[in-house]
């Protein structure tokens, strides 16, 4: 299932507000808590919001990697097939500028990746979110860093 939340025009953090009020008060009185104050629910819906906005930023980052990697691979391809001194320069110049912008989306990502964990490991001690929170954070987390690791192979 495709996620289209993106294609709405309501502001994010609105959006991450709504969704983040149900599923609290839901969870909270699934495991017989009283529903958090409303400022407990700012920090917590902040918290994931923020949490969101890196994900995106970390998968824009593996997109990046990603087609920064074919279009190496098809610049050596011309650049052996190349004849001319001239050609080869000009090859050679377009893949030092692609290898320096995926270098730096590989070091953003991968900063990104170690403060989400760094954080998720300081919320889980806090015991800050519900549990499904934190295994939504885990998940996400392990998946992108094995997206990551693959696309930097």
């Amino acid at each position: 299932m495709n996620n289209r939340l993106h294609d709405l025009s309501i502001d994010e953090n609105i959006l991450c507000a709504i969704e983040d009020k149900n599923d609290n008060d839901v969870n909270e009185m699934e495991n017989g808590k009283a529903p958090l104050s409303n400022n407990d629910k700012k920090d917590d819906t902040k918290l994931m919001c923020q949490f969101f906005n890196d994900i995106d930023s970390i998968k824009e980052d593996i997109k990046t990697i990603k087609s920064s990697t074919k279009r190496i691979g098809e610049i050596n391809e011309e650049s052996i097939l190349a004849t001319e001194s001239e050609t080869e320069a000009k090859l050679s110049r377009q893949l030092d500028s692609i290898i320096k912008h995926s270098n730096k989306s590989a070091k953003a990502a991968k900063n990104k990746l170690a403060s989400i964990e760094k954080k998720t490991t300081e919320l889980k001690s806090k015991n800050i979110f519900s549990p499904s929170d934190m295994r939504v954070r885990e998940n996400l987390y392990n998946t992108l860093t094995r997206k990551f690791i693959h696309e930097m192979k």
